[in-house]
């Protein structure tokens, strides 16, 4: 009997008190092991938006560790943006990138000595070939323009306003990768991205978090 009350209270404080605990912003209550996977069967703006408009512009997720979503731009510029070297770091279990890179690499996914020099070469690549170049800036300018012009053309009706934007993105994308225009709705680029959505659906899927 004490053994089961003992683990009903450290359940009630785990589920209603971890995050005040840690130091962590408030944020939905995590279930143990799967923390707030579980919510995610929704659209997942959907989700954010409603514990955003609950726990205010920055809370805390469990995916199932700790991650805080900042939920505004405002905060994000000031924070982020402008201090952007206190956010360069990554935290990532080891075991998961054992599985993925095997071991400690990458230009996203780390932050010892060795990835920050090869993310300043990335960076210093990319712009070099052209990146950052005018060029690019009329490529997204145009694919911007085709979007906006697409949607004064509906004629009053409905739009998928996330349909047109992933196409444009994607031709941005394709142009620079393989400097070839493809035809704004050329059904590559949607075959893509669905291919992309698939990936990263199973990648944070509940059985990858605990590989």
């Amino acid at each position: 009997m004490f053994l089961v009350a003992l683990i009903l209270i450290a359940a009630i404080t785990y589920y209603f008190f971890i995050n005040r605990i840690l130091g962590l912003p408030p944020g939905p209550p995590p279930l143990p092991l799967v923390g707030n996977m579980l919510s995610f069967r929704r659209e997942l703006d959907d989700v954010l938006l409603d514990w955003k408009a609950r726990y205010g512009r920055i809370f805390t997720v469990w995916l199932p560790f700790p991650m805080v979503v900042i939920g505004d731009h405002k905060i994000l510029q000031e924070h982020v943006v402008k201090n952007g070297n206190n956010f360069i770091d990554r935290k990532n279990p080891e075991q998961m990138m054992d599985l993925w890179f095997g071991g400690l690499y990458g230009l996203a996914f780390e932050d010892n000595s060795m990835v920050k020099e090869q993310r300043k070469f990335a960076l210093k690549t990319f712009h070099e070939i052209g990146f950052s170049s005018a060029s690019v800036e009329d490529t997204v300018h145009n694919y911007a323009v085709e979007v906006a012009n697409r949607w004064k053309g509906s004629g009053g009706n409905l739009v998928d306003v996330a349909v047109n934007v992933e196409k444009a993105v994607g031709n941005v994308i394709w142009n620079l990768t393989f400097g070839i225009d493809l035809d704004f709705d050329n059904e590559l680029l949607p075959k893509y991205r669905k291919i992309q959505r698939d990936i990263v659906r199973l990648m944070a899927g509940p059985l990858m978090m605990f590989i």
